[in-house]
């Protein structure tokens, strides 16, 4: 029994009680003697004999039964008790050998393995080996050590997805589970034959209500309801659980950090090599942008950093994107897209397109913002707009060029009759010829609009255009007047061209009358001819679309005030002139 302490009983020696005894009967003896003299006399050396026999009789059974069986017994509780002693100081030291692999492991898979590795080498346990289980409750990974043979047997047998007895109850409950003769109670399993006879302790690793795995232990028979062994056992299940949950977690955090990391790599790529400028105003500054940005600011990437956006606004449009930026901020309801004007660092204006959305930047309120460069959209259609008002001029032109056409073969028809009655060499003859001319360059002019309406092909051919420049310059010099010189500058092999040679005469007049009108106070018109060859860099250069190769230049210049840049672009358009009311239409 243990003391009032709690401290383990301790053993009571014989030795003392066998002096007592001894004396005791010495003393005895010393009185009896004399008294069995007196009654008994005998011979000197028959008294010394009887009392001999009288001690031996009277002393050794005493010694027996008070000294030496109790010493016998006390010696084997003495040796079974260091015994476990010993046995516990191993378990002690196979635990904190698990705790010390579990502090510097970082596999599940190597970690199980040193374990049961460890649990044997301290000579705790007899055999070890750990299931690992998976979300599924399949096993996922095993780890065994002291188990020989049997091992092999039992790895068969869990790939084909059996589980033994003692891990089945073990995943079933918390606690021990102790199976004391596993070669009857787990007669499917093919291990109880590596136990040797020895019972088996099972417990499961779990930590945070999860269940990583099971815990299986040989002892012997003996210990296997000791509830220090059960103690220690749970406490090193719990560790090494707690260990897994570790494990587990890290993978997790790992896998979320690698998931992470390559979202933030795959967006990171998106927006660096977007076309779109991607980026994020605060307080009206730039807090972040992508290198498309930069390229449609023109400024540096580190310019751009804390930049006011209004900066990169054209003046026009700068009220009006900053008071939609602040509406955004606010929660009011704005358009998410609208179009505007950028100013990029040289002072180039262009055309975009953007599209907001609310944000947080570093926990405050702000936008993110996506900007399409829609310059060449613009164009394409201004080019449209264009492209229906000549169609609209078309459609008119068409209608104008039949009626006139109607006229015209009235006026050529009487001019005919007329000039078959009148002699030649007369002036009324004279007069009535050139009406007759000119009613043939009106009835050019017309197919001319005939065929810009779409309502009559034009007739290319190939033809001189020295000669074509020749037959109009009689023509031109009336048409420009004596205060303007007319220079024929042609060149001599001048290349034959496919062309209408009345769409070459409507041009190369409407140019002189511009130029007419540009020279009030006279100057100089020079036609000029020449052959060429232009490759790919003067039409990318000039934005048209051709093949390179050899073409012919007609070249029409004069001395006037010239066309304003501003102006240029819109030259082409139907209707658009400066001239005064009056003057004419322009080009």
């Amino acid at each position: 029994m243990p003391d009032k302490d709690g401290s383990p009983p301790r053993a009571v020696s014989p030795l003392r009680p066998m002096v007592v005894l001894a004396v005791s009967v010495f003393a005895f003896d010393a009185l009896i003697m004399p008294v069995l003299a007196a009654l008994f006399p005998l011979p000197g050396i028959w008294a010394a004999l009887a009392d001999a026999v009288f001690l031996t009789v009277l002393v050794f059974p005493v010694l027996y039964f008070s000294g030496f069986r109790p010493m016998v017994r006390m010696t084997k509780a003495r040796e079974e008790e260091l015994g476990q002693i010993r046995r516990l100081s191993a378990v002690l030291a196979a635990v904190r050998g698990v705790n010390r692999i579990i502090s510097r492991g970082s596999a599940s898979d190597r970690i199980i393995r040193d374990i049961c590795r460890k649990l044997i080498a301290t000579r705790g346990y007899h055999g070890a080996w750990i299931a690992l289980l998976g979300p599924d409750g399949k096993i996922s990974g095993t780890a065994s050590a002291g188990m020989g043979d049997a091992y092999s047997a039992l790895t068969r047998m869990l790939s084909d997805g059996d589980l033994p007895p003692c891990t089945q109850k073990a995943r079933a409950r918390a606690g021990v589970r102790v199976i004391e003769d596993p070669s009857t109670a787990c007669a499917p399993c093919p291990v109880p034959c590596g136990y040797g006879g020895r019972s088996v302790l099972s417990a499961r690793l779990e930590s945070g209500g999860t269940v990583y795995g099971v815990l299986t232990l040989s002892v012997p028979r003996k210990y296997a309801h000791e509830k220090e062994e059960h103690d220690l056992l749970e406490e090193m299940a719990g560790d090494i659980g707690f260990a897994l949950r570790g494990i587990e977690a890290e993978k997790q955090r790992k896998a979320a950090e690698a998931a992470l990391t390559a979202s933030e790599e795959k967006y990171r790529l998106l927006v660096e090599h977007a076309d779109e400028a991607i980026f994020i105003v605060q307080d009206g500054c730039i807090r972040f942008h992508n290198p498309a940005t930069a390229r449609l600011a023109g400024h540096p990437p580190d310019e751009l950093e804390g930049m006011p956006f209004s900066r990169l606004i054209h003046p026009e449009d700068r009220n009006m994107v900053s008071e939609r930026h602040y509406k955004r901020i606010k929660g009011e309801d704005v358009p998410a897209g609208y179009r505007f004007r950028v100013v990029n660092k040289s002072g180039e204006k262009r055309w975009a397109q953007i599209t907001s959305t609310l944000t947080t930047w570093e926990g405050k309120p702000a936008t993110l913002n996506f900007i399409r460069d829609i310059t060449g959209e613009k164009k394409l259609e201004e080019q449209l707009r264009q492209a229906q008002k000549m169609e609209a001029v078309g459609v008119l032109a068409g209608g104008v060029a039949h009626d006139f056409n109607n006229i015209l073969t009235t006026i050529m028809g009487n001019a005919e009759l007329a000039l078959m009655e009148l002699h030649e060499g007369s002036s009324l003859h004279e007069g009535i010829t050139e009406i007759r001319k000119a009613s043939e360059r009106a009835v050019s002019l017309t197919r001319q609009l005939l065929a810009f309406s779409r309502k009559q092909v034009i007739q290319p051919r190939i033809i001189d255009l020295n000669e074509t420049l020749k037959n109009m310059e009689k023509m031109l010099r009336r048409l420009i007047g004596e205060d303007i010189q007319m220079e024929a500058i042609y060149a001599d092999d001048i290349w034959n061209v496919y062309m209408d040679p009345s769409q070459v005469e409507q041009v190369v007049m409407n140019l002189a009358v511009n130029a007419r009108d540009a020279m009030p106070e006279g100057g100089r018109l020079i036609l000029e001819s020449a052959n060429v060859v232009l490759d790919r860099a003067y039409f990318r250069d000039h934005a048209v679309e051709s093949a390179p190769g050899d073409y012919v230049m007609l070249s029409v210049t004069d001395t006037g005030a010239g066309i304003d840049p501003k102006v240029r672009p819109r030259i082409f358009e139907p209707f658009f002139t400066t001239k005064e009311p009056g003057h004419g239409t322009g080009l």
